[in-house]
């Protein structure tokens, strides 16, 4: 799905797909321990490192975004104010690979540097307002490296709020 507008029928499959094509472009995120950049990425779950299609470490997850009405609404109830978030996690480990050896916390560090640098370029800001994406606050909340099948992950989790005063009814 291509990124565009948010609108009440859309602000949980629009708003997901605007921040995953923002992030999934090497130009705007790079993936430290990928120079070739044909590694996946990002991912909407966790993916299963067991698996044999694994790309490995580091990568970004993209859930789906929570949605909330809140008071107040219109006199006619057919607008009001909507919020709504995405969290991105940024999961990186010190086996990223060849290149990234031992630089799991480094790794994290310069992809979160990264997301927050394109959310705060005035360009993207502007795209993303356009969409119907304003008032963009990240916060960012590195969490305690983790054991994770063997493997020492260091992770950090950005939460992107949104909203928007729309239309919610005909």
């Amino acid at each position: 799905m291509a990124s565009g507008n948010i609108d009440y029928t859309k602000i949980i499959s629009q708003s997901y797909e605007n921040i995953k094509n923002l992030l999934d472009n090497r130009t705007n995120v790079a993936d430290p321990a990928d120079s070739t950049g044909d590694k996946k990425f990002v991912y909407t779950r966790e993916p299963d490192q067991k698996a044999l299609g694994f790309a490995g470490y580091p990568y970004i997850i993209v859930p789906m975004p929570a949605a909330d009405h809140v008071p107040p609404k219109s006199l006619d109830g057919r607008k009001r104010q909507v919020e709504w978030e995405i969290k991105i996690e940024v999961h990186c480990s010190d086996r990223g690979g060849a290149e990234g050896s031992s630089k799991g916390a480094e790794h994290l560090r310069e992809i979160a540097d990264d997301i927050i640098q394109i959310l705060s370029d005035k360009t993207n800001r502007n795209t993303l307002r356009g969409y119907g994406m304003a008032n963009i606050m990240p916060n960012f909340e590195p969490l305690d490296p983790t054991p994770i099948h063997k493997e020492l992950v260091f992770m950090g989790r950005m939460i992107i709020p949104f909203s928007k005063y729309m239309t919610v009814s005909a």
